[in-house]
C-alpha cells in the first residue's frame, strides 16, 4: 500500500508540474498578443499624432515649400491612394454654379496619404483633415482646414499627389506644388463675391465617410441633406465603411428697402398706352433683386415644421393657435389667423397653390405683433374662386402679412389669361422671378407693395385700385438658413506632393 501511495505522489507531481507549465505557455501566449495589440495601438497613435503636426505644417506653406514628415519605425504600409471624391456647387438665385468640380462637372478625386498597419486599420491625410479608420467605422482625428471667419466660409482643400509608397521607416516630405482658385474667380460674374443668397452645397464620398459626417453635424453647424448610410436599406453590398456625405450651408437671405413702391415690375404689358400704370406707386424695370426660390424650398426641407396638413385634413382642424412652421399641400378654402392667441409668428409652407376663395385668409389683431409668412411652391391665386367679399391679409397692416412666390407660379391670376381677379389683399408680395395678371375695377383693391417679373395690365384706372403701404419702404426681412451667417466664400486647392 505504501508503494501505491509512493506512484500516486510522484504522478500528482508530474501532473502539476504539467498543469503549471500548460498555464505559463497559455499566460505567455495571451501576454504576446497583448503585448502585440498594445504594440500596434502605440504605433497607430504615434502616427495619427505626426499626421496631426504635418497637417497643421503643410495648411502653412508656401509656393515650393516643403516640410519633411518622420513616422517613425512602424510595421505598416505609407503610400498615396484614391480614397474619395469631392464636388462643391452652389444653387442661387440664377441657377447652379460650380465651385469646386472637373470640368464636367463631375467631382474631384481627392487622394490621400495613407498608413495602413498589419491589421488592415488606417490612418489617412485627406483634404486636409487627419482620419482614422478602424473595422468598420471611422472617427475624425484632426479638423480640416474649414472655417468661418469675418462673414467669409473658407475651405482651402489639400490635395495630395505622389506615388510614395514605404514600409518600415516610414518617413518622406511633402511639398506644395502650387496653390489654384476655384472661388472666387476674378472677371467671372458667376463666380464672385458676395453671394446673393441660395445654398453651399458640399458633397464627400470618403472611405472616412462616418468621419466627415460626425465633422460637419457637429463641427460646422451645417444641415446634413445626404447622409452616409442613406443607401443602406436599397443596397445589399453597403459597406458602412464608404459613403457620401452632403452637407447645405445656407447663404442669409435678406430684404431691406425693397418695397419701395406699391408695384415694382420687370415690365408692365397692357394692350395699349392709355392702360399703362402711371404715378409714384408704379416702378418699371427695376427688379434687380434675388428670387425666392431658394428661400422656398429651403423652407420646404427644414427639419423643426410644427404640423403637417393634408387637404383632406384641412377643414377638419381648429384653427392654428399657436407659433410654428406649418406644412400644407395647398389651400382651398377660407381660413382666419388670429395672431393676438400666439407667442410668435407663424410660417406656412405650401407645397402647390393657395386658391383664395370665401372670406378669404384673413389676418386678426394687428397690436399682437405676430406676422403670417407665406411661402408658396405653386400660384397665388385671386381669380378662380375669389369674389369681392374675399380679403387677404390684415387692411389695418398690410406688413403683417408676407407673401414669397416661387418663380414657377403666378401672382393675382394667371399672365396672358385675360382672368378677372376679385377681392382685397392687404400684404407684401415677393416675386420677383414670377408673372401675373391685375385688372383695375370695382371688385379688386392692393394695398402694401409687389415686386414681380411682369405683369399683365388687364384694364386701365389701375391707380383707383392700388394703394403703396408707407411701412413697406422701411420693412426688412432676414432668413439666416443652415450654419453660421456668412456672405463670402473662399475655396483653393493646394496641391501638395509626397516623396519618400
Amino acid at each position: 500500500m505504501s508503494n501505491d501511495r509512493g506512484v500516486a505522489h510522484v504522478l500528482g507531481v508530474i501532473l502539476m508540474a504539467g498543469f503549471a507549465i500548460t498555464v505559463a505557455a497559455t499566460v505567455a501566449v495571451a501576454g504576446a498578443s497583448m503585448f502585440a495589440d498594445s504594440q500596434s495601438q502605440i504605433e497607430t497613435s504615434q502616427v495619427e499624432s505626426s499626421f496631426s503636426s504635418l497637417a497643421a505644417d503643410a495648411s502653412e506653406l508656401e509656393d515650393g515649400e516643403s516640410v519633411e514628415f518622420d513616422l517613425g519605425t512602424a510595421d505598416g504600409q505609407l503610400e498615396v491612394r484614391e480614397s474619395g471624391e469631392l464636388k462643391i456647387y452652389h444653387e442661387g438665385t440664377d441657377g447652379t454654379t460650380d465651385v469646386y468640380t472637373e470640368e464636367n462637372g463631375d467631382p474631384v478625386t481627392i487622394n490621400s496619404l495613407v498608413y495602413e498597419n498589419e491589421d488592415g486599420n488606417t490612418v489617412a491625410y485627406q483634404a486636409g483633415g487627419v482620419f482614422r479608420q478602424h473595422g468598420s467605422g471611422s472617427s475624425l482625428v484632426s479638423a480640416p482646414d474649414f472655417y468661418y471667419r469675418d462673414n467669409a466660409l473658407s475651405f482651402p482643400i489639400q490635395k495630395v499627389d505622389g506615388d510614395i509608397s514605404s514600409s518600415g521607416t516610414l518617413s518622406g516630405e511633402l511639398e506644395l506644388q502650387r496653390e489654384d482658385r476655384h472661388y472666387p474667380v476674378y472677371d467671372n460674374d458667376d463666380k464672385s463675391n458676395p453671394l446673393s443668397g441660395g445654398t453651399v452645397y458640399v458633397e464627400m464620398e470618403s472611405e472616412y465617410c462616418q468621419a466627415w459626417e460626425d465633422y460637419f453635424s457637429q463641427q460646422t453647424r451645417g444641415s446634413i441633406s445626404e447622409w452616409c448610410a442613406d443607401d443602406k436599406d436599397d443596397n445589399d453590398d453597403f459597406d458602412t465603411v464608404e459613403g457620401q456625405v452632403q452637407v447645405e450651408l445656407s447663404v442669409p437671405f435678406e430684404i431691406e428697402n425693397e418695397y419701395t413702391h406699391a408695384i415694382r415690375a420687370g415690365s408692365f404689358d397692357a394692350n395699349s398706352e392709355s392702360q399703362e400704370p402711371d404715378g409714384e406707386d408704379f416702378e418699371e424695370g427695376n427688379t434687380n433683386v434675388d428670387s425666392a426660390d431658394t428661400l422656398i424650398s429651403n423652407k420646404a426641407s427644414e427639419g423643426d415644421v410644427t404640423e403637417r396638413r393634408s387637404n383632406d385634413n384641412w377643414d377638419e382642424l381648429e384653427d392654428i393657435d399657436s407659433a410654428g412652421t406649418y406644412y400644407l399641400e395647398e389651400i382651398d378654402d377660407d381660413h382666419t389667423f388670429e395672431t393676438g392667441t400666439w407667442d410668435d409668428d407663424v410660417e406656412i409652407y405650401v407645397d402647390g397653390d393657395v386658391i383664395v376663395q370665401g372670406e378669404g385668409l384673413k389676418v386678426e389683431d394687428e397690436n399682437s405683433g405676430n406676422n403670417v409668412t407665406f411661402y408658396i411652391d405653386g400660384n397665388f391665386d385671386m381669380g378662380q374662386k375669389a369674389d369681392e367679399s374675399s380679403v387677404v391679409g390684415n387692411s389695418d397692416k398690410p406688413e403683417q402679412t408676407q407673401i414669397f412666390v416661387d418663380s414657377s407660379g403666378y401672382v393675382i391670376d394667371e399672365h396672358g389669361e385675360g382672368g378677372n381677379p376679385q377681392g382685397q389683399v392687404y400684404a407684401l408680395i415677393y416675386a420677383p422671378g414670377s408673372d401675373g395678371l391685375l385688372r383695375a375695377g370695382g371688385n379688386f383693391d392692393f394695398e402694401g407693395s409687389l415686386i414681380v417679373n411682369n405683369l399683365d395690365i388687364g384694364s386701365g384706372g389701375l391707380e383707383d385700385s392700388i394703394e403703396h403701404s408707407e411701412a413697406a419702404s422701411e420693412f426688412s426681412f432676414v432668413e439666416e438658413g443652415a450654419g453660421p451667417e456668412f456672405y463670402y466664400l473662399h475655396v483653393t486647392e493646394r496641391t501638395v506632393t509626397a516623396s519618400g
